[in-house]
C-alpha cells in the first residue's frame, strides 16, 4: 500500500501481484463428440470403467495426472498429480516427456511412501498422452513386480473436464511461477518449490478456506509433503 497526496487529497495505491488476482472465467470449448472407447490409442482402462464413487470425491486416494510443458523446443516438463478429494498437488520436474520418466517419478513416490503407497494412490486418471501410455509399469509395484500398487484410468480425448481439478491446479502453478513461454529446466528449485507450496497452502472456499495441505495431512494422519 502506498499513500500520497495530490491537491489536498490523499490517494491510496494498493500494490498487488498477478497471483493475488482471481482466476478469469474460461469459456467452455465445444468439442465434437467422440466415440466411446476412442481413447484406445492407449490400451488401458477407460474412465468409463472407473467406479462411480471416484467421481463423487467421497473417498480419499484417487488422483488425476497431467504434464505442464515449457516453451517450444525445450525438453523439461512438469508432472502434476492432484488428489481429487483434498485437491493436494504433487509436482516434479522430468528431463523429458517420455513414459519412462513418468514411471520413474511414480516409483520414487512409492519408495517414499513404502507400504502406504497403495492407500494414498488408489487410482490415477491420466489423459491420452504417450507419456502416460505405460500403464502396466505405473500400476506394477517397483518393490514387488508381482503386486499391483495402483489402478490407472484414461480420460476421453478432448475431454479435459474429466480431469478438471488437475487442469485448474496447473493453471494455479502457472500463476505461481511456471509461466508459459518459460524453459522449465531453468526455473530455480526454490522458485519451483515455492510455486507448489503456494498452491497447496492456498485457502480453498470449498473447504471453508482451509488449504489443500491441511486437508491432505488430515486424511493421511501425519505431516507429509510429497
Amino acid at each position: 500500500m502506498v499513500l500520497s497526496t495530490t491537491g489536498g487529497c490523499v490517494l491510496i495505491t494498493i500494490l498487488i501481484s498477478y497471483t493475488d488476482l482471481p482466476l478469469p472465467r474460461r469459456r467452455r470449448q465445444a468439442y465434437a463428440d467422440v466415440l466411446r472407447h476412442s481413447h484406445n490409442n492407449i490400451q488401458g482402462t477407460s474412465i468409463e470403467e472407473r467406479p462411480k464413487s471416484v467421481g463423487t470425491r467421497a473417498e480419499f486416494g484417487h488422483w488425476e495426472g497431467d504434464l505442464i510443458v515449457g516453451t517450444r523446443g525445450t525438453r523439461t516438463v512438469c508432472l502434476t498429480l492432484l488428489e481429487r478429494k483434498t485437491r493436494y498437488v504433487v509436482a516434479t520436474l522430468l528431463p523429458t516427456r517420455h513414459a519412462a520418466g513418468v514411471v520413474r517419478a511414480i516409483d520414487n513416490l512409492e519408495a517414499m511412501l513404502k507400504d502406504r503407497f497403495s492407500d494414498v494412490f488408489k487410482s490415477i486418471t491420466f489423459d491420452n498422452g504417450s507419456e502416460f501410455s505405460d500403464f502396466k509399469s505405473i500400476e506394477r509395484s517397483c518393490a514387488d513386480a508381482s503386486r499391483t500398487r495402483t489402478k490407472v484410468y484414461y480420460a476421453h480425448p478432448y475431454r479435459s473436464g474429466e480431469r478438471g481439478s488437475n487442469e485448474n491446479a496447473n493453471g494455479l502453478l502457472r500463476r505461481a511461477g511456471l509461466r508459459k513461454g518459460k524453459d522449465l529446466g531453468k526455473i530455480p528449485a526454490k522458485v519451483f518449490d515455492r510455486a507448489v507450496r503456494w498452491v497447496n497452502e492456498l485457502p480453498r472456499s470449498i473447504f471453508y478456506y482451509a488449504p489443500a495441505l491441511e486437508m491432505f495431512e488430515a486424511e493421511i494422519g501425519m505431516q507429509l509433503i510429497l
